[in-house]
């Protein structure tokens, strides 16, 4: 592995990764910030305090509470 390294290969093998973008940052999160925390509370199950402190970027949800705001977005 060392050798490989040595040689570039390891780094070529990198540029092959694609690295997409965050769906909560880039999606969800800007469209969650503009909906009122209480009807977001209501639908997800999650504490008023738990979604405020997502809107505010102090925490990054579970996928399967990404689930649950964008389940919740629907309506809106």
């Amino acid at each position: 592995m060392l050798d490989e390294r040595e040689a570039g290969l390891a780094y070529s093998e990198m540029e092959n990764l694609v690295f997409e973008p965050d769906e909560w940052e880039t999606r969800v999160l800007p469209l969650l910030r503009n909906l009122p925390n209480h009807e977001i509370a209501d639908k997800t199950g999650l504490s008023r305090r738990q979604v405020i402190r997502f809107k505010q970027g102090k925490h990054k949800p579970r996928k399967e509470t990404v689930e649950k705001f964008k389940i919740a977005m629907v309506d809106y």
